[in-house]
């Protein structure tokens, strides 16, 4: 999937990057917080600057450890305009017609490192047989940058130790809009994607507070 010009990120005062970028070896999409604030832009000793790990940006056939590579598959990334900008996210759908569909909301930790989300919808679908075959699950991004979230006035380290600006909460008007639009968005593929009737909502910490407040 190719990235929208408009979906461009700030890091407290740094340049503006790309929010996500194609790598160019693989089958996934960057975040663009590893292009920003690290001292020594050589050459890092855990991310890969212009890959989404330092085994493609090798040439190597594999990805090797998972906490080491800041992309989520292309398959499944998905973006929809909201207000001024984009909000993207991640779906799992299993195909078929009239599907129920969850709304899975992430911890704050995936504010900083977005990569993580994949990690968290892959666990929750492959330990959970009826929701990988029957559920759509749209689990959007709550990292920086992206407008269902608001900024916090504290700071913590990020992945390469620079003090930034962390997460205050999900927006639940704002985000109750995204959820509005990416069901819309699946309306347009096809007829009876989802049962409106069947519509479900989940989350962990930061997650679980936005599951409450909706």
């Amino acid at each position: 999937m190719e990235i929208d010009e408009e979906s461009l990120v700030k890091v407290d005062g740094q340049e503006e990057k790309r929010m996500w970028f194609n790598c160019p070896s693989c089958d996934r999409m960057v975040t663009g917080l590893v292009q920003t604030g690290h001292p020594h832009p050589e050459k890092h000793s855990v991310y890969s600057y212009s890959h989404c790990c330092q085994c493609c940006e090798q040439g190597q056939s594999s990805h090797g450890e998972l906490w080491m590579c800041a992309g989520v598959p292309a398959a499944l990334f998905r973006s929809v305009k909201l207000g001024a900008g984009l909000q993207h996210y991640l779906l799992h759908d299993p195909g078929g017609h009239s599907r129920p569909v969850l709304l899975f909301l992430h911890g704050a930790n995936t504010y900083i490192y977005p990569e993580t989300l994949w990690w968290d919808v892959q666990k929750l679908v492959s330990s959970n047989q009826t929701l990988r075959e029957n559920f759509i699950v749209i689990a959007p991004f709550g990292s920086i940058g992206e407008p269902i979230v608001h900024p916090s006035s504290w700071k913590k380290a990020d992945r390469f130790y620079n003090e930034v600006h962390y997460v205050k909460c999900f927006d639940p008007e704002i985000l109750w809009d995204f959820f509005i639009s990416a069901l819309r968005t699946l309306e347009e593929e096809g007829e009876e994607r989802f049962d409106p009737a069947r519509l479900h909502v989940t989350g962990y910490s930061m997650g679980g507070q936005a599951t409450w407040s909706l």
